[in-house]
């Protein structure tokens, strides 16, 4: 009686059982890209808004929770016209975020930013003005800082806390020149409006 040659089994068993290793190591490798991918978004996310793009980057804050619009208006050599809610994108200057106070908002801080690209020579204008009080809080403290970002690190120019006392104040808290690329002369708050500049009023 011949003895059967269990060598071809031997063979395909092997090969089964690596193919469905090799297709197992592939699958749990897929599992963890995809419970990885939503991390990634989110790190994303967080660091576009903690490190807002440009090199002069203009911020401000109010109280938390307010319904109060508080609008950031900025004014580079480069823009013909201030940038601000109705005009968001100049030559130089780009609103990041339009801050409408806590309505409609999911978020309880109130803040908005605006950044230039590039380092123009010339005069920088920050402007705040009071636009709506739903909640009565005037007067508020609003929280105003500037700086340039190099490519390694950021340096501050400027920093402020003013207040606004009343409906449609406006109120100009820096003031400075930049001459190749660094502060020239010193910081100021000579008043000039912003606001209705870009709409076309008079001032």
């Amino acid at each position: 009686m011949a003895i059967p040659d269990l060598k071809d089994n031997e063979v395909g068993t092997t090969s089964v059982v690596f193919r469905d290793v090799l297709f197992l190591t592939l699958a749990c490798f897929l599992i963890i890209i995809v419970l990885l991918l939503p991390h990634i978004a989110v790190d994303e996310e967080q660091k576009k808004q903690e490190d807002p793009p440009g090199t002069v980057i203009v911020e401000i804050s109010w109280q938390s929770g307010t319904h109060t619009d508080i609008d950031l208006w900025v004014k580079s050599p480069n823009d013909v016209r201030p940038v601000g809610y109705s005009n968001q994108n100049g030559k130089g200057f780009n609103l990041l975020r339009d801050d409408l106070g806590s309505a409609n908002d999911p978020l309880p801080e109130n803040y908005e930013n605006a950044y230039a690209r590039g380092l123009a020579d010339g005069e920088y204008i920050v402007n705040v003005h009071a636009y709506s009080d739903r909640d009565k809080a005037l007067p508020l403290s609003v929280y105003c800082a500037v700086r340039l970002k190099g490519e390694h690190s950021s340096t501050n120019i400027a920093k402020k806390v003013v207040i606004l006392s009343r409906l449609y104040q406006e109120i100009t808290v820096f003031r400075f020149i930049l001459k190749d690329g660094k502060l020239h002369g010193l910081v100021y708050d000579v008043p000039i409006k912003l606001r209705s500049q870009s709409l076309g009023q008079e001032q």
